[in-house]
């Protein structure tokens, strides 16, 4: 296993609320890593804030790319995640 560090950590595992999630992660810069939990309890306030931040990163020109492997996730992935839910910006 392979330690990695982060840049944004919008603190969504404490639900702060989708608007505090969705402003913490749309401060990212090229390059960042954004930290999102997925676990750990209702995580409808990451979701929400996912669906509404990646398009805003991509039209800004990021780059979404898993951890895991560095390219885009499968397209076998579940209809319920929101695209880009598994990603990092590069």
């Amino acid at each position: 296993m392979t330690s990695l560090g982060w840049d944004v950590d919008p603190r969504d595992w404490a639900r702060p609320g989708t608007a505090s999630i969705r402003q913490s992660l749309g401060s990212a810069r090229p390059g960042d890593i954004l930290l999102c939990h997925d676990g750990g309890g209702n995580r409808a306030q990451t979701v929400a804030a996912l669906r509404r931040v990646l398009p805003l990163l991509r039209a800004r020109g990021a780059l979404l790319r898993s951890t895991l492997t560095g390219r885009r996730p499968s397209a076998a992935r579940s209809a319920s995640a929101p695209q880009g839910a598994d990603q990092v910006v590069r």
